[in-house]
């Protein structure tokens, strides 16, 4: 480098500390780092104490090429109180690469605790790229740090001291502090490894942490003896480090498929099922075909193992295998292969529809099941079984429908709520409690039908889903059309929870004759009679009336209840007493004249003569209310 050129411009010195923000940059970018002007350096130097980030960085970059000439006016400001400029002095000393410096910023570690600068973690980076073990020692003692923002700190910059740490990193797996392994293992996962087999030494070290972090490492260098020793960690005691090492082999490809092979019939079941579940992660040709002869192995768990993760690539040669499984004689092998066909989805439902009439009871069981979970297109095979001469397939088919999520079969369920199979008809009722509360108004227009068992069941799933269906039948009771408020008054009364009462009691101003009576049907039925006479006195003349007839054929309400409104001010009123007390025939004339023994009303006395002469010649003729 030149010493003292005047290459660069006059008064560059100055614009660099006395211009604008866009001033200095621009001047920045002008200085040339071939030529060296120690004033114009110094001055670059001061430009680390700037407020705008963006010159403290390109200055910082100016002056870290600029070679040690540029070290002695670095030194002069290690002990600066402006610790951005400080910071950035420690970090060129560092990129310089000058030893030079060593002297000035070791004692800079030594900071007595309590004392310590914002920026030793970046001496310590600075002396550590100088190649002084000093400097990597700290910053390994700081990944132990309390701070969290320390240890982060201390990770970052031996990340950026480079690959000369790489054998500190390796062995630092070894201390068995957490901390430490985290760090060491986050740093290593971007570096390039070169020391492959002291990695590979500390997968059988006793700390389990290390084993798991270094399982994990490994699955990015794609070798033979990383794959053997990956392979022998899958009896590993830990399941975690069992598990990222078969996630490790994964990534190592068909090269591992050889070794995989005959690990998945070794006697230890953790070594089986986890080569096993690798091999149907890979997925490849020969793995496929190894896992279609483990299918047929003696062992049910090599079975188990073999038909749950043949199927993860959903590869189109294992239907059949798993297919035939279904009728396997463990249940475990059963259900595993089931799971796998699911994963196919819609893809193999025709395949699997082939083999409804299978004369294993076990293969319909289950494919009748893979089509409720499958669903879509599926659906069309639980219909067609639903007609089923055989009521076994009806069960399934029944049960299966209850998965698919489709509110259009639920008609077919409520018919098949009349099934001559008692079989049938629960699950048609256990699944239509999966469509509930979406299908409740399905279930009260049948509330009344004229077959039996129907109304049984959808009586019995009412019931059972009631706590998920109050806000529905509400909104039916009230917004519904006449059929529907009709039902769900009755429904309300068949469910037989008290709680239904304050939603009936609403429906006594319904506009249709038919749903106030069973809404006071209903009332009565839970036990509300005592709601209804309280809505008496308040009630206007026709409902009153309506509500003493029911009470009264209910035996609720005695003639004395009803002559109080004989005297009422109300004429239609008077009107509705009186006939309400006619229709009762004549057995009631003793009761009024008893009545009419002991009131001292005048007027009702008159009254009540009135009524009783009617009711005895059975004409309202007289009756002048």
């Amino acid at each position: 480098m030149t010493m003292g050129s005047t290459e660069n411009k006059p008064g560059l010195a100055e614009a660099m500390v006395g211009g604008n923000k866009n001033e200095i940059l621009a001047a920045i970018d002008r200085l040339d780092t071939s030529v060296f002007d120690a004033d114009v350096t110094r001055k670059a130097v001061e430009c680390f104490g700037s407020i705008h980030w963006l010159i403290r960085f390109k200055s910082s970059m100016k002056v870290s090429v600029m070679g040690s000439g540029a070290v002695p006016i670095l030194l002069e400001y290690l002990n600066s109180s402006n610790s951005d400029l400080q910071y950035w002095a420690i970090v060129c000393l560092g990129n310089i690469g000058d030893k030079s410096a060593l002297p000035h910023l070791k004692p800079m570690l030594l900071t007595p605790v309590g004392k310590e600068s914002p920026n030793q973690v970046f001496v310590a980076q600075a002396v550590a790229m100088l190649g002084d073990t000093d400097g990597v020692k700290f910053l390994f003692r700081k990944l132990a740090a309390k701070s969290f923002r320390e240890r982060e700190q201390a990770a970052n910059c031996l990340e950026k001291v480079g690959p000369g740490i790489m054998k500190a990193l390796v062995s630092s797996l070894g201390y068995g502090h957490e901390e430490i392994l985290f760090w060491s293992l986050s740093i290593l996962k971007k570096m390039n490894i070169e020391d492959i087999d002291t990695l590979i030494k500390f997968l059988v070290n006793a700390n389990v942490h290390i084993r798991r972090g270094v399982a994990e490492l490994l699955g990015s260098y794609p070798r033979l003896d990383v794959v053997q020793a990956l392979a022998s960690r899958l009896s590993d005691p830990d399941w975690h480090v069992r598990k990222i090492s078969a996630d490790s082999i994964v990534r190592c490809g068909s090269m591992a498929v050889p070794c995989l092979q005959q690990l998945s019939g070794s006697a230890n079941e953790d070594e089986s099922y986890w080569a096993i579940r690798t091999l149907g992660r890979i997925g490849d040709s020969d793995s496929i075909d190894h896992l279609l002869i483990l299918i047929e192995n003696p062992s049910p768990f090599i079975r188990r193992s073999a038909a749950r993760y043949i199927g993860f690539g959903k590869p189109e040669k294992a239907v059949d295998a798993l297919i035939g499984c279904l009728g396997d004689q463990a249940l475990s092998v059963r259900q595993a292969a089931a799971d796998a066909l699911t994963e196919y989805g819609e893809s193999v439902v025709d395949q699997l529809a082939a083999h409804l009439n299978d004369p294993n009871e076990d293969v319909g069981f289950w494919l009748t099941r893979i089509f409720g979970k499958i669903k879509g297109n599926s659906t069309r095979y639980l219909l067609q079984a639903m007609n089923s001469d055989d009521p076994i397939k009806r069960k399934w088919a029944a049960m299966a429908l209850g998965m698919v999520g489709d509110l259009s079969v639920c008609n077919v369920l409520v018919q098949g709520m009349k099934d001559e199979h008692w079989p049938v008809r629960l699950n048609c009722a256990h699944a239509m409690e999966n469509y509930c509360p979406q299908a409740v108004e399905v279930l009260i227009q049948n509330i009344r039908n004229e077959d039996p068992d129907i109304c049984y069941w959808v009586t019995k799933v009412l019931r059972r889903v009631k706590d998920t269906i109050w806000e529905k039948m509400s909104f039916l009771l009230s917004m519904g059309n006449d059929d529907m408020r009709f039902f769900t008054a009755f429904a309300f009364g068949e469910i037989g929870d008290i709680k239904a009462i304050e939603f009936l009691i609403k429906s006594l101003d319904d506009g249709n004759d038919w749903v106030r009576k069973l809404a006071m049907d209903s009332i009565i039925k839970l036990g509300g009679q005592d709601h209804l006479k309280e809505r008496l006195p308040a009630a206007p003349p026709a409902l009153k009336a309506e509500i003493m007839k029911r009470l009264r054929e209910m035996g609720l309400v005695s003639v004395e209840d009803m002559v109080g409104d004989l005297v009422s001010r109300n004429q239609q009123a008077r009107e509705q007493a009186a006939r309400s007390i006619m229709e009762m025939g004549k057995g009631v004339v003793g009761d009024l004249k008893e009545i009419m023994e002991k009131t001292e009303d005048e007027a009702l006395r008159m009254a009540l003569i009135k009524v009783a002469r009617a009711v005895e010649t059975g004409s309202e003729f007289g009756l002048d209310f």
